[in-house]
Parts: C-alpha cells; sequence; structure tokens
C-alpha cells in the first residue's frame, strides 16, 4: 500500500485524498509519508499542483461573477480580515515574506520587471484606479476629461480627472505623494506640483477632490465606496465656486 501512497502523493494529491481514496484516515497517510522522509504538503500547495498539471478544473477559471456577487465576496474578504487578531496579521506577513524568499532569483526579477512596467505604464496611461473613475463618473452621466491639459495662470497643467460642468478637478494621488519612495527628489517635485495645482485651481474659481490610496488596487468593496463618497462630494461641489479641497482616503 505504501508504493500506492507514495505514486498519489507524488501526481500532487494531499493526506487527505489519499486517505479518500483507500478508505483511511489522513493523519495515517500523513504518518507514512512522515517516515518516509516525504515533506508533507498542505491541501493548498496539492491543490495548487493538480491544477498545474490538468488533473482537476479550476473551480471559477471562465465563469463570470455578476457585481452583486464580487462585491458579497468582497465584503465578507474585508470582514475576515478585520476578524484577524495582530498575531494572525503578522504570522500572515512572515508566510507571505517566505514564499518571496523561496523563489528562484529570476522570478523575482520577472516580477519586480512587471512592476516596473506596470508603474512606467500608468505614468503614461493613467493609474487602474484613475481609469475605473473615469469609467464610473462617465457611465453616471457626468462629463470627465482624462489627463487634459489645461492653462490656469500662465501655466500649463495636466488634471487626473477635470468635471467641466461641475468646475471640480478630482487628483488621484499614490503613495509617492505622501511618502520619498521614489527618492527625496522626486518626492520634493511631486508635493511642488501638488501645491502649485491646488494653488491655481483655487485662485481660477475651481473646486478640488484628492483621492488618497495606498497604491494597492482596492477591493471591490472599497471601489464602491469609493465611488459614492466621489458622487456626495461633486453633488455638493458642483456650481460653487470656493475652492474647496475635499480628501477621500481610500484602501486596498
Amino acid at each position: 500500500m505504501n508504493e500506492e501512497i507514495f505514486k498519489m502523493y507524488d501526481e500532487g494529491r494531499s493526506p487527505y485524498e489519499i486517505a479518500e481514496v483507500l478508505k483511511t484516515y489522513p493523519n495515517k497517510i500523513r504518518r507514512i509519508l512522515k517516515k518516509a522522509g516525504k515533506p508533507i504538503r498542505d491541501r493548498g500547495e496539492a491543490q495548487k499542483k493538480a491544477l498545474a498539471s490538468g488533473r482537476v478544473a479550476h473551480p471559477t477559471k471562465g465563469k463570470q461573477r455578476s457585481e452583486a456577487t464580487k462585491l458579497e465576496i468582497s465584503a465578507t474578504m474585508q470582514e475576515t480580515w478585520k476578524a484577524k487578531s495582530p498575531d494572525q496579521v503578522r504570522q500572515h506577513a512572515e508566510r507571505s515574506k517566505t514564499r518571496w524568499e523561496a523563489r528562484s532569483e529570476e522570478d523575482k526579477r520577472a516580477f519586480l520587471d512587471e512592476g516596473r512596467k506596470a508603474i512606467r505604464n500608468s505614468a503614461k496611461n493613467g493609474s487602474k484606479l484613475e481609469r475605473f473613475l473615469l469609467l464610473e463618473l462617465n457611465t453616471k452621466g457626468y462629463e470627465t476629461q482624462f489627463h487634459r491639459e489645461h492653462v490656469f495662470g500662465g501655466q500649463r497643467l495636466q488634471f487626473d480627472l477635470f468635471l467641466p460642468n461641475e468646475k471640480i478637478i478630482i487628483e488621484v494621488d499614490g503613495p509617492s505623494h505622501k511618502e520619498a519612495i521614489w527618492g527625496q527628489v522626486n518626492f520634493n517635485r511631486n508635493k511642488k506640483n501638488d501645491v502649485i495645482k491646488e494653488g491655481l485651481s483655487i485662485l481660477n474659481g475651481y473646486n478640488m477632490i484628492r483621492v488618497l490610496h495606498d497604491g494597492k488596487i482596492p477591493s471591490k468593496i472599497n471601489q464602491a465606496n469609493l465611488v459614492k463618497n466621489v458622487i456626495i462630494m461633486v453633488e455638493e461641489l458642483k456650481g460653487t465656486n470656493n475652492g474647496i479641497v475635499k480628501e477621500i482616503v481610500v484602501n486596498g
């Protein structure tokens, strides 16, 4: 029986799955594997290997979920994370760090290269969060200009999102506007540009909404809350020329 156990385990099955096939207990399978010096995989690792080999089909790949279902899943995940203790969060972070360190240097370089590529693309074409807000605002009937240049006070300024009918500017500020993550020179330039944009917008009778985020893609529930809060602010500010600046903080 041991040879059969080793064969199934090497194929990617978990001790639980092997026990089901052989009509025995998972702990018995684990003891046999440990005695033979086999590294014990958890169920998640076994499932990943089974998917990679094609032995089982992905449970959700190719299936379309409704927006209501996506929001429900997002809300559940958010509540799950809120319920975690500081120790559980720390353990999760440590496991993530261990997985990262276990990657090959080639994998790490490829991952970092993709990140740098995404940053360059974001600078050129706008971030995912900016494009998300553009789509939502246009869908809800607000004429919204994207990365359009305007001349204020003799200076050419590019705004992330511009609502001409409401006289509102929306700036989406990532972590580089709050911390020197790309160096002090870039940080100082960002802060200077923020001050100039804000000042000239106010002087020219425009209101501004600053969306502050941590650089992560917000969950579905946080995206929905962001859109709701932005629209509330737009409705409050439209038609006024008081030079008001409001902030919304959105996390991943």
